[in-house]
């Protein structure tokens, strides 16, 4: 029995004795019928469940008070009818003891509101930041390459273009990488043809960047390895900066804009449903120098590298092939690299960062905000129910 299931059947083991008899196995099989039909998506799965289980403790108080009051009509023992119709019937005296008592029924829901307003909030962080797969495909396999120094291997630096290069070139643990400049993006001036220059924002690639990501341009192509060095003015728009610029011409490919007042031609457009690693907010790539020799030499760290492994290779084996390539560029260039070493972290880890624990924390606050606000609308059933006793024992009698 799985732990959602364990909570859901411990708060409807709870109910009263009569009531749980007839709705027990049927307010179960409900909850895991509904639950297997949102198939594997996790955060479906703690939203159902959350909503559950709300929904239990603020029908305690409801049901408990039917309960009572059944058991003050005579004969109460010997009546039978529909379980359903027996549900209805409470939950029909709930609706108009609440109608009678408008500001009982108001301060009961605007306590619930806040609880409940709470946790979806904080949920919706939850879900967009640690229990939401990245947007792309076999996610898992996705990994950050960080430089770091022997005496602290948790450290996380950015790259130097020949240790990048020597690792692409030198291990087999990777189906793909791909650079980026410094995990940002950069701005430039875009000057139409038929408009006044306006700023964008950039991000310089390399080649094995869309295919580590498995993203197809919706026109053209992206671009090649070589094409990772200077000089190169190719242009591969996103989506939204193809609309804006040219309303959706198919025929962009193959022509120019200006870019810091340099032409660059454009080569490719991006699909629309695209997200770079590097922000939603990207209007174009340009193509990385990564040719050795000038500024990229072993002392230069602004690289950002990722990459995806192969089908199979785990990440202590990639990290172990890394390590391999790192020792021998220590006893070739002992200099710059002798204290060097590289690490393999999965994305999704350095995405979400230090954040992982803050959120846990804020959604267990807002998880206790929901208990206090369910324990006082019970308190206020409660207060209501013993404010009640005496016309409840008049109606008895």
């Amino acid at each position: 029995m799985t732990l959602d299931q364990r909570l859901v059947a411990g708060l409807i083991r709870l109910f009263p004795g009569r009531f749980r008899a007839r709705f027990g196995e049927e307010m179960l099989a409900v909850y895991l019928d509904r639950r297997d039909a949102l198939g594997g998506s996790r955060g479906a799965l703690v939203r159902h469940a959350l909503a559950t289980l709300g929904d239990l403790l603020v029908s305690l108080p409801p049901v408990y008070l039917a309960e009572r009051r059944a058991r003050g009509r005579p004969g109460h023992r010997h009546r039978e009818s529909h379980p359903m119709q027996s549900l209805v019937l409470d939950l029909r005296h709930t609706v108009r003891a609440l109608r009678q008592q408008p500001g009982f029924a108001v301060v009961a829901i605007l306590t619930l509101a806040l609880g409940i307003g709470a946790n979806t909030s904080v949920f919706s962080v939850l879900d967009r930041v640690i229990l939401a797969p990245l947007p792309y495909d076999d996610p898992a396999q996705l990994v950050r390459l960080y430089s770091a120094q022997r005496e602290d291997p948790g450290a996380r630096q950015y790259l130097t273009a020949p240790d990048f290069l020597d690792v692409r070139d030198g291990t087999d643990a990777f189906a793909a990488l791909g650079t980026l400049y410094t995990y940002r993006e950069s701005g430039a001036d875009l000057t139409p043809a038929d408009g006044p220059p306006r700023r964008i924002r950039l991000l310089q690639v390399s080649a094995g960047y869309f295919p580590t990501l498995r993203a197809t341009p919706l026109l053209g192509r992206t671009f090649a390895p070589d094409e990772e060095r200077a000089g190169v003015t190719r242009v591969v728009l996103s989506y939204g900066l193809w609309r804006n610029l040219t309303g959706g011409d198919p025929a962009v490919v193959g022509r120019t804009i200006s870019l810091d007042g340099q032409a660059y031609e454009v080569i490719g457009v991006m699909r629309p449903g695209f997200q770079d690693v590097a922000g939603e907010d990207v209007a174009a790539w340009v193509p990385a120098n990564l040719a050795r020799g000038g500024d990229n030499t072993r002392q230069n760290h602004y690289l950002s590298a990722i990459a995806r492994l192969r089908p199979g290779m785990s990440l202590a084996q990639a990290q172990a092939e890394v390590d391999a390539v790192m020792a021998r560029l220590a006893r070739e260039f002992p200099g710059p690299n002798e204290d060097r070493t590289m690490r393999v972290v999965p994305l999704l880890d350095d995405t979400v960062g230090d954040s992982r624990g803050a959120v846990y924390v804020l959604m267990g606050a807002a998880s206790l905000v929901l208990l206090i606000a369910c324990l006082n609308v019970a308190n206020l059933f409660l207060a209501r129910s013993l404010g009640q006793a005496r016309v409840l024992a008049i109606r008895a009698a």
